[in-house]
């Protein structure tokens, strides 16, 4: 394939490439369109060369981008305004692309393409970036060693289509010398190029691989190295809301805001994103505890992970506390028996913390040591407002709870402290849990009827128990309401929970459970709506239950008494349980291995690489290489076990593919790649100059010292006939000098075409890796002798004609 073909193919791919980039982090159609602009241009200004853009239609399609781009800074939001930028690199862009091709066009176009990778890694902070950062950066390379080879072929094809004049050699009647009779060899920068030769050769595509494998290797060390510290504010674009704004409602989750519309939550249950990973153990004997095990031995059917407490329904919407009630710091950690919950949770946008249960204790990590809160009222836990938000960031908590209870317990329930009667009483809480606006009213009605039907069936009157359980068991069991995530409504004129009880009768968890809560309150129940996460997986590489955002889920707890006359929190959940897991079976399914690979990395990418912080570097890189550097002083004095203990700790890791991940095994891993490189390397040549390369190079000797033979007697038989090449001349300019000279004298084609032949073949074996088989030696031998037998004869015939 040409070289010129093979530039243009590798630097349109990168075009194309750097655009799908763009327009998949964007999620707009624009930036695709480079894609079809990059083939268009390439055949019109690169193959055919019939139409392109002139420098002052360019001009002025320059400044429609610059208006158009402005246009979209102007009306659009704090998004809006980045993107505004990215266009416009998008419009400039297609713009060379139409442009008549210099090398200055194909830097811009390398240029421009960088500009939309590096506005796409602002736009999303997905694991597939990650693997598409790593796939331009190769083919960026490639492309740019490619230039570097066109470059250098425009000037060789150009030094080939100027005349040269050569300065006559002393004792050759020759006076010029032109480029239409001799075409002499070239040097650029004392490298000589030989002109039949290829320019992508398999050592020239290897070395740019490796070149690019050892960028990227440094590349990922100094970025695992540099520290991550902010000075200053972050970048802001001048379009937050106005107004004080919690730390449950901005930028937060569909679903775990403080208020949520009936609805928002279908578009998250469609998302398999992954949220948070838990594992549990005993903290008096560490053995871990399955998830699903000890939420069963509460009493719960499925992993209930609790989150926002919402206690006001208003305009179809479910609304938390304006102002939360008296927040409780929780001690760091429980010295009574309990399970010891392990979280690691992905930004989600919000300073909550998801537990199962009610929990003790709480700790966060990191050196920040921001306290973990718990709010009287709900029991809901947040992180306290020292330090810096950190909502945008990738946490882990450690929280205490309740040990497993030796049986499974018939109903998952929440005890009411005498503290937090008090509470109650002061702030009216169950007064506000009991309210039902008017436009909900027709509940009470459908209330009256299930409960009174229940009393005749059961003969007596109801307790609240059994009013909750009567309400969960008709939203739930009756058959006449069915799981779905479609959002449409039948009657608008009404609220959506009387539409869904009346006229659709499906929905999904909100609209069960949102009615469930209502229905509860027409009958005297005090209730609130729970926002959190039901269910999950256990995620095959590194054995933690793994919760995605199609799980995420609402249930209720109601207000309840126990027959000994002590206050609970009952935990109610109305959605049917068979088509909820059947609709999540059919987003996401169980976790495959490849899921879990993928779910891996994306907690790699968002862990280590988006969200890693200072205090990750300490924890995960700086204070282990620390430690290691450490022992291995001290093993290194140790001149034999001490050795063999480091080897064994470095190879371990080899042994433990869940520490593959994590920065310190990836530091040992590249060590091991390093040292198994060098050890190939040091291997495959030692063998090959062993076996091969001692015989090899003899031989090659041998074809050298011969090929040398052969062109030093053809100049003695040259130099006979008065020919010497000068020490300006290359050995091919001599030879073509020669063979025009000859041409005069001799009418031998054959022997006319061995001064370049044997040439050529100087070349190849002198400084390329060629060997002359015996018949082309033989062949080379007789074709001398009969030069030389030529020249003699016409050297008599010269004398003769004298005498």
């Amino acid at each position: 394939m040409p070289l010129t073909t093979v530039f243009h193919a590798s630097l349109y791919g990168t075009i194309c490439l750097a655009g799908f980039i763009l327009g998949r982090a964007e999620g707009n159609f624009i930036p695709y369109l480079t894609i079809l602009v990059a083939m268009v241009g390439y055949m019109l200004t690169e193959h055919y060369k019939k139409w392109m853009v002139t420098v002052p239609v360019a001009n002025a399609l320059g400044l429609v981008a610059f208006l158009v781009a402005a246009i979209e800074f102007t009306v659009g939001d704090r998004e809006g305004k980045l993107l505004a930028g990215a266009h416009l690199v998008v419009y400039l862009n297609w713009i060379v692309l139409l442009q008549k091709k210099t090398n200055r066009q194909y830097w811009a176009m390398a240029a421009l393409s960088l500009l939309q990778v590096a506005v796409a890694s602002v736009l999303t902070n997905d694991s597939w970036y990650g693997g598409m950062l790593v796939l331009y950066s190769v083919v960026a390379m490639w492309s740019l060693a490619i230039f570097s080879l066109h470059q250098a072929n425009q000037q060789f094809e150009s030094g080939r289509r100027e005349p040269v004049t050569r300065t006559p050699v002393a004792g050759s009647s020759l006076s010029t010398t032109t480029a239409s009779v001799i075409m002499p060899s070239e040097t650029w920068s004392t490298i000589r190029h030989d002109g039949s030769a290829r320019w992508v050769t398999p050592r020239f595509i290897l070395g740019v691989m490796t070149i690019a494998s050892m960028s990227l290797m440094l590349s990922g060390v100094f970025f695992t190295l540099v520290p991550r510290v902010w000075i200053g504010p972050r970048l802001s674009l001048g379009d937050e809301a106005d107004g004080p704004v919690g730390s449950l409602g901005r930028n937060t989750m569909t679903g775990f805001t403080s208020q949520v519309k009936l609805g928002s939550l279908g578009e998250i249950l469609e998302n398999s994103t992954p949220v948070l990973q838990v594992r549990l153990f005993d903290s008096e004997t560490d053995r871990e505890i399955d998830v699903n095990q000890y939420c069963e031995r509460l009493g719960y059917a499925e992993p209930l992970f609790r989150g926002i407490v919402l206690s006001r329904y208003e305009s179809s919407q479910w609304l938390a506390d304006v102002v939360f009630s008296s927040q409780d710091p929780l001690p760091r950690i429980l010295a009574e028996p309990a399970v010891r919950q392990e979280y690691v949770l992905e930004p989600v946008g919000t300073d909550l913390l998801f537990v199962i249960g009610d929990v003790r204790a709480c700790d966060l990590d990191g050196s920040e040591r921001r306290r973990v809160v718990k709010h009287t009222t709900t029991s809901v836990l947040t992180r306290d407002s020292v330090g810096r938000s950190g909502s945008a960031e990738r946490i882990g908590y450690t929280a205490y709870s309740a040990p497993m209870p030796a049986v499974v317990q018939p109903f998952a329930i929440m005890p009411v402290s005498s503290r937090l009667w008090q509470e109650y009483l002061s702030r009216n809480y169950l007064e506000d849990l009991l309210i039902l606006n008017d436009d909900v009213a027709a509940i009470r009605p459908i209330v009256e009827r299930i409960l009174e039907e229940k009393t005749r069936q059961v003969g007596s009157k109801l307790t609240p128990v059994q009013q909750a359980v009567a309400l969960e068991s008709w939203l739930r069991d009756s058959g006449n309401f069915k799981y779905t995530l479609k959002q449409a409504r039948v009657d608008l004129t009404v609220d959506p929970v009387i539409d869904f009880l009346i006229n659709r009768k499906e929905g999904h968890c909100e609209y069960f459970n949102t009615a469930l809560a209502l229905m509860l309150r027409a009958a005297g129940i005090p209730s609130r709506l729970v926002s959190g996460f039901k269910g999950g997986d256990t995620n095959p590489l590194n054995g933690r239950f793994e919760v995605q955002q199609r799980h995420a889920h609402v249930w209720v707890e109601a207000f309840l008494t126990e027959p000994n006359g002590k206050f609970f929190w009952g935990t109610f959940d109305a959605t049917p349980v068979a088509e909820r897991n059947t609709e999540l079976e059919t987003i996401g399914g169980k976790m495959t291995f490849w899921q879990a690979m993928s779910s891996e990395i994306s907690m790699f990418w968002s862990r280590y690489v988006v969200n890693v912080t200072l205090n990750d570097q300490e924890q995960g890189v700086y204070g282990p290489l620390r430690d290691w550097v450490a022992s291995l002083g001290g093993q290194l004095k140790d001149r034999t076990g001490g050795i063999q203990s480091l080897l064994y700790g470095l190879f371990s890791i080899l042994a433990s593919p869940k520490e593959w991940l994590t920065v310190s095994g990836m530091l040992r891993l590249l060590i091991i790649l390093v040292l198994f490189t060098g050890l190939l390397y040091v291997l495959k040549y030692g063998i090959k100059l062993s076996l091969k390369g001692f015989s090899k190079y003899s031989q090659k000797r041998k074809v050298e010292r011969k090929v040398v033979e052969f062109y030093e007697r053809f100049q003695r038989v040259i130099a006979q006939a008065g020919f010497r090449r000068d020490e300006a001349q290359t050995q091919r300019e001599f030879a073509l000098q020669v063979t025009h000279k000859l041409s005069h004298r001799l009418h031998d084609e054959s022997v006319l075409k061995l001064p370049e032949e044997l040439t050529e073949l100087f070349y190849k074996v002198r400084f390329g890796d060629d060997i002359v088989d015996a018949a082309t030696a033989q062949s080379l031998d007789d074709q001398l002798d009969r030069l030389e037998s030529l020249l003699d004869s016409n050297r008599q015939r010269h004398n003769a004609s004298k005498v």
